[in-house]
């Protein structure tokens, strides 16, 4: 039997159970003040919960967390399916179509999207009957060659890039100090007022794409409010006026120390300087946290997402992702000639911390 039911405080110690069956008492999904949080605390609205029961215990549950589009056309309420979790003992060829049997029908949302990982995607595209509307593109750039390279090439060839990782790095110290000169860019850690964010964020309206809202409530809740994961946001002003941040924090990036970058959101017009300006920026800093790469992902055409494939970073060859990081969206409730959804991502508007 499966439920939908908005989460509360009863019902997330009850996820929490489930999670830590699973994944363990250290894992953020298994965090009381983490989900509280993510789930609760959301200024896209109510989080809410498909729940598979055996009996009356919770076997399995699937999350959907709200989020807010915008574009020329207007603004539309999207949903995020996140936390998918059947236990152990429970998995079968049919409680999963049973748990997801509602991702679909969502009454106040006109969008589903989300990105599966490789395991979970067979079952999203041949299960579920999900198309891919494009893939992610994987930018960065490798600051140290040998762990970069380290069980795809020959162990010889990881001793050579060793040697020359240190005259590497230091080219590309040069390159990001020249990106940096002569910009008329002031660049801040300090966070400006949410009327600045809301300035900037107001040329989305306009936006021919659909792009995450990047309001100050999201920017808060999103990047300051969370009790867990801390991050690094640089502010671009030019002429006193907000036009630009940049936000990233070193994590694991399979096995590598690696400097992601979550979201980089400039103004339309002056996107090529300023994200240059933000990219050589966090380049830098990432030399400085003695980061392995800087990587970061993003989808569609919005300035948003262009912003993240600009030099200094590079396209990184699909071959060399170890996810194949499909984009899965599809209309709900209303019928656009079969048209796939125009939107445009970045991590800030998936489950990434």
């Amino acid at each position: 039997m499966t439920d939908r039911i908005v989460i509360n405080n009863e019902i997330l110690n009850e996820l929490i159970k489930l999670s830590i069956t699973e994944y363990g008492n250290e894992a953020a999904v298994s965090s009381p003040s983490h989900l509280r949080w993510k789930y609760l605390d959301n200024p896209s609205g109510p989080t809410y919960a498909d729940i598979l029961y055996q009996d009356s215990q919770i076997v399995g549950r699937v999350v959907y967390e709200p989020r807010k589009f915008v574009s020329k056309d207007g603004s539309l309420r999207a949903v995020n399916p996140i936390d998918v979790l059947i236990d152990s003992a429970y998995r079968s060829p049919a409680n999963f179509p049973q748990l997801m049997q509602g991702i679909r029908h969502h009454d106040k949302s006109q969008l589903v999207y989300f990105s599966p990982n490789n395991t979970s995607a067979p079952l999203y595209e041949k299960l579920l009957k999900f198309r891919p509307v494009g893939t992610f593109t994987l930018s960065g750039i490798p600051l140290r060659l040998d762990r970069v390279l380290t069980n795809r090439v020959p162990k010889w060839i990881c001793s050579v890039m060793g040697v020359l990782g240190i005259p590497w790095r230091g080219l590309v110290r040069g390159v990001v100090k020249l990106l940096r000169l002569g910009v008329k860019v002031s660049l801040v850690s300090n966070q400006p007022s949410d009327t600045d964010v809301d300035s900037l964020n107001s040329h989305f309206l306009e936006s021919p794409v659909w792009v995450g809202d990047r309001s100050s409530a999201f920017h808060q809740w999103r990047f300051y409010d969370g009790p867990r994961f801390i991050y690094r946001v640089r502010y671009a002003f030019s002429n006193n006026e907000l036009v630009g941040y940049l936000v990233a924090r070193i994590a694991d990036f399979e096995g590598m120390r690696a400097a992601v970058i979550l979201d980089c959101v400039v103004r339309p017009g002056s996107s090529n300087r300023v994200s240059r300006a933000l990219l050589a920026d966090a380049v830098n800093w990432a030399l400085l946290e003695r980061a392995d790469l800087v990587a970061t992902l993003s989808y569609g055409s919005s300035a948003i997402a262009t912003a993240l494939r600009r030099f200094p970073l590079f396209r990184i060859p699909k071959k060399m992702s170890p996810q194949k990081m499909a984009v899965l969206a599809e209309w709900l409730n209303e019928k656009r000639d079969n048209e796939d959804p125009d939107i445009s991502l970045t991590l800030a508007d998936l489950d990434v911390f």
